[in-house]
């Protein structure tokens, strides 16, 4: 079948189409037995689900899976919720105080807290993980944000190795208040200390609430700012209800303040399901929070469903991003804290999977996605971002370049292979246009971006320019066709011409190297359209001519 078009003389060459496959970084997927169930970490479709509606952490897994930051660091997320029990895919990341001897009735550490060796819990005043309330909650919370990863066991958190620490109320907004105020004395300790004692807290995951407006509970909103500003982004939870938060009293979303993420949940096709609360204003994001498998009391497993497990996600995602080989954002939460959270929920929100169906039901209209979020953090440790989405193309055989870059200029030079390097050129928005480009020479070029801070690394792509192809020039002509072969690197050695129907009235064997000739075989075609086919080098080339009376 192929043979047919290569009859026709502008069809240089025909084959069979094949299907092409992708070059992907291969997916880090752990060993736990359960994982292939938990699909909002690796959608492949299962169970009716959409493949890829997850939040694209198996590559963000080959940066980092939690644990210590550059600088040594333990990340610690606190967990505020109403009862947490053992379990053999948790305790291994559960936070622990060493500044404290457990069950010696002294506060050791002098935090003003007696025997908070595991966490703490307000109601009894020590580090009792249970209010045998609704322990399955908690643990439910904690699985999906922190249960030990790629230990042949059960399920895995998003981060593998992040410590937990459980900070437990019974059931009113006075306890939730005090966890609130346990969680901002360890970190001010830490803070005061330089690490010696207290912990470095980064992340606070509240998947709970209240139907209040922030004056009914005074005290509330004002400590998750402050804890803001001491360098802890909080994640709440949207209520488990169809309420549009926008228009129903609610807390945490309610809270005004800069410093918090506030979570819906999705579906594993990504759709927001009716039944959990929603708002283009106080509702920041969907996350997974449907059918998700996750920990049990009496070390079980068990599918859930409800906002309190989609807030779990973000805040995973969140420590991940501490804990990438780039220590810039960890000098920042500490050196410039309410700077550091905010820059954080922007890493977390400018890099969701943007979906057009949450658009009016979400502030920021997209899924949360792990991966973008944790290579934005290690570009903070580049002077300068990379620019994205690099794009050559030709205008009128004008090379141009276009991309996407953050700040400062793009900037390119070029140089012939094994050749010297040109000065760079450089735009600060918009295509740019390189100058000096010679046709048809193969290019390498170097793309970076240049600001304040430096320079980025650099891109590299090599090209060859336009203007290749043998001129055949006057066109239209009447006696003498001059063929200019000095662009090409073969020798033309035969040309035929056919009349637009594919009727053959010139052919010959030729001997044109890389020179101009001047051509009067064809003075005697009529006046009209031809085709002329060359072979060159290997190559078939077909160009249109036009013939005119003498």
């Amino acid at each position: 079948m192929t043979k047919l078009p290569l009859r026709h003389p502008s069809v240089l060459n025909a084959s069979f189409n094949y299907f092409i496959e992708t070059r992907d970084l291969t997916p880090n997927l752990p060993n736990d037995s359960l994982f292939s169930q938990q699909w909002h970490l690796f959608n492949e479709g299962q169970e009716g689900g959409k493949t890829g509606a997850d939040i694209k952490i198996s590559n963000a897994w080959h940066l980092t899976q939690g644990g210590v930051t550059a600088q040594g660091d333990t990340i610690v997320v606190a967990v505020v919720d109403n009862g947490t029990q053992t379990h053999r895919d948790l305790d291994i990341n559960r936070w622990h105080n060493w500044n404290e001897i457990p069950n010696n009735d002294i506060d050791d550490d002098r935090n003003g807290f007696v025997d908070d060796f595991l966490g703490w819990n307000v109601v009894s005043k020590n580090d009792s993980l249970s209010t045998a309330l609704s322990d399955f909650h908690g643990i439910g919370v904690e699985g999906v944000l922190g249960a030990v990863g790629n230990n042949n066991a059960g399920v895995t958190g998003v981060a593998w190795r992040v410590k937990m620490m459980p900070v437990i109320f019974y059931n009113n907004v006075e306890e939730v208040i005090a966890c609130y105020d346990y969680v901002l004395n360890m970190r001010n300790l830490y803070n005061k200390t330089n690490g010696a004692k207290g912990a470095f807290i980064v992340v606070s995951n509240a998947s709970l609430g209240i139907p209040l407006k922030p004056e009914e509970a005074p005290g509330w909103c004002e400590l998750l700012d402050t804890m803001g500003r001491v360098g802890i982004l909080n994640v709440g939870a949207a209520p488990n209800s169809e309420l549009n938060v926008d228009n129903s009293p609610d807390l945490p979303a309610f809270c005004p303040t800069d410093l918090q993420i506030v979570v819906t949940a999705s579906d594993r096709n990504d759709n927001l399901p009716r039944g959990y609360g929603y708002g283009i204003n106080n509702v920041d994001v969907a996350a997974p929070g449907i059918e998700i498998l996750t920990t049990e009391i009496k070390n079980g497993y068990k599918r859930t469903n409800g906002t309190s497990l989609a807030a779990p996600i973000v805040a995973g995602i969140a420590a991940l991003a501490f804990t990438v080989p780039c220590d810039s954002l960890v000098k920042l939460n500490k050196t410039r804290p309410t700077e550091g959270v905010l820059l954080l929920k922007k890493m977390i929100l400018d890099n969701v999977d943007f979906m057009d169906n949450m658009r009016t039901r979400v502030k920021i209209g997209g899924r949360a996605n792990a991966e973008k979020p944790l290579f934005t953090a290690l570009d903070l440790c580049r002077p300068c971002s990379r620019p994205k989405d690099i794009k050559p193309f030709f205008v009128k055989k004008q090379l141009q370049f276009s991309a996407r870059f953050d700040e400062g200029n793009l900037e390119v030079r070029f140089r012939t292979k094994n050749g010297l390097w040109s000065s760079p050129q450089s735009t600060q928005q918009g295509p740019l246009s390189i100058q000096g480009l010679k046709t048809c020479t193969e290019y390498d070029f170097e793309i970076k971006t240049v600001c304040e801070k430096g320079e980025s690394d650099t891109t590299l792509i090599t090209l060859k320019t336009e203007g290749c192809d043998v001129q055949l020039i006057p066109n239209p002509f009447s006696n003498i066709l001059t063929i200019d072969n000095l662009q090409t690197s073969n020798n033309i050695s035969r040309i035929e011409v056919f009349t637009i129907d594919g009727r053959l009235v010139f052919a010959k064997n030729v001997n044109i190297g890389n020179e101009i000739v001047d051509f009067d075989e064809l003075a005697s075609l009529r006046a009209g359209f031809y085709l002329v086919k060359m072979r060159i080098g290997a190559t078939n080339v077909v160009k249109k001519i036009v013939k005119t009376n003498p």
